[in-house]
């Protein structure tokens, strides 16, 4: 059997491999928001009746985090740093999760401006703001539409990832704009370089042809003139973090940081994170290119518990190998990769080899995490283990146009990605996802 390769855009991201062997049943996964659910999991904010916050648990039908909690704000009269989430998820998708506003319960009413899509499903008042990674991961059920209907290819597939507890845990797509606007690795490189012109004419500008043709237009004038009120007449409205950025520049031209500083200070952050997921991804697949694989310690390699955060981990040495690899085999830890940043230890041996090769192949300087033109996103980085275990996975099978359609249904950490798994079976384009 010939191993699929992957397509060249996934590559480029560093999803240079599949774990399974099998032939893809190629479709596509999000042709209605309902056939992407996300349910975050885990409990929410402390319920505190003399608390300043309201919490939320909120259902989203096709809405983008960030656009959200920019959009709820407004409708609260609140700074956008006064709603607060756990996690991003993806906007063609129907998702639950909890938020935190900066109000008495009483005014999340005002939210229903937002529409139809916007429902709050549980409220109380509490003493803190949510924050990122409060949650314990999310449950995904995924229909995929259109496929060859082939059950020996998914049934293959899910013994592979069973027979290898999980999947690599790489970044998806989506993490670094998806098929319409893959590029938020590329802002986040700039932002570490301290190039924030540079990541500015990335975010604004820089049209590409998997946009709508409204949104090409606008940023093709940014690209060609860098006339931030030019463009600012062309930008549609739903593109309100780009009009942000250039309602700044207008008002003061060639300030490029208080023109990045429109977005919120997470939102930064994310950027730089994609950086950081970008290598790690590309680390990954280097280590499989080179024999090492997913769970075999070897010397040199770093290893923490499975619900560690990454920022502690343990060398392995040549005595400790063996005791290491038995706690490997019981799912009690996790070999990691450097998301690179400032204090984050890199591997030893030959796992280090392969870290520091692929960061001097790119061209990465630790010491640029620091963000000197912008210090408010300096990372210190940190270890993120290379196999996402994939809890409770279950296929089931419904009607569909032209025969049965599957459903794929799951458990994962946070930070990781369902379109991971998804490709394990489906082997398909980026824009099929």
């Amino acid at each position: 059997m010939t191993r699929p390769v992957p397509p060249d855009a996934e590559v480029a991201l560093g999803l240079a491999s599949y774990l399974s062997a099998t032939p893809g049943i190629g479709g596509k996964l999000r042709t209605e928001p309902e056939d992407f659910r996300v349910i975050e999991t885990g409990v929410g904010p402390t319920p505190d009746p003399a608390g300043a916050h309201a919490a939320a648990f909120v259902e989203l039908r096709n809405w983008e985090t960030n656009r959200f909690a920019m959009q709820a704000a407004q409708a609260l009269n609140l700074h956008r740093e006064q709603v607060a989430f756990a996690g991003m998820k993806d906007k063609r998708a129907v998702t639950q999760q909890w938020f935190t506003f900066k109000c008495p319960v009483a005014d999340l009413a005002r939210l229903g401006v937002l529409g139809d899509d916007v429902k709050i499903l549980r409220s109380y008042a509490t003493r803190k703001a949510h924050f990122t990674g409060a949650h314990e991961g999310n449950q995904f059920v995924l229909r995929v539409r259109d496929s060859t209907r082939d059950r020996a290819a998914v049934a293959g597939a899910v013994e592979a990832i069973r027979a290898n507890q999980g999947v690599p845990n790489f970044f998806g797509p989506q993490r670094f704009g998806g098929h319409f606007r893959p590029l938020t690795h590329l802002v986040g490189k700039a932002l570490v370089e301290g190039d924030l012109e540079e990541a500015v004419r990335l975010y604004v500008g820089h049209p590409m042809p998997t946009e709508r043709t409204e949104a090409q237009a606008a940023r093709k004038v940014y690209e060609e003139t860098r006339d931030p009120a030019k463009a600012l007449d062309l930008f549609p409205h739903q593109l309100d973090p780009e009009r942000a950025i250039l309602r700044r520049l207008v008002a003061r031209p060639g300030d490029w940081r208080h023109a990045i500083q429109a977005h919120p200070h997470n939102l930064l952050q994310l950027f730089v994170h994609a950086w950081q997921s970008y290598l790690f991804n590309h680390i990954v697949s280097a280590r499989v290119a080179a024999g090492l694989g997913l769970a075999t310690a070897h010397p040199g390699d770093r290893v923490m518990g499975v619900d560690d955060d990454g920022v502690r981990s343990a060398l392995v040495t040549a005595t400790s190998r063996e005791r290491v690899q038995r706690e490997l085999d019981l799912g009690r830890a996790t070999l990691t990769a450097a998301l690179p940043g400032l204090t984050a230890p890199l591997a030893e041996g030959e796992p280090g080899e392969v870290e520091r090769d692929v960061l001097d192949s790119l061209g990465v300087e630790l010491a640029d995490f620091r963000v000197r033109e912008l210090p408010e996103v300096a990372s210190d980085g940190r270890r993120r283990g290379i196999l996402q275990p994939v809890r409770d996975l279950a296929v089931a099978w419904v009607p569909g146009d032209g025969g049965e359609d599957p459903v794929f249904s799951f458990s994962l950490g946070k930070g990781s990605y369902a379109t991971v798994v998804l490709r394990e079976f489906m082997k398909a384009g980026v824009e099929d996802y």
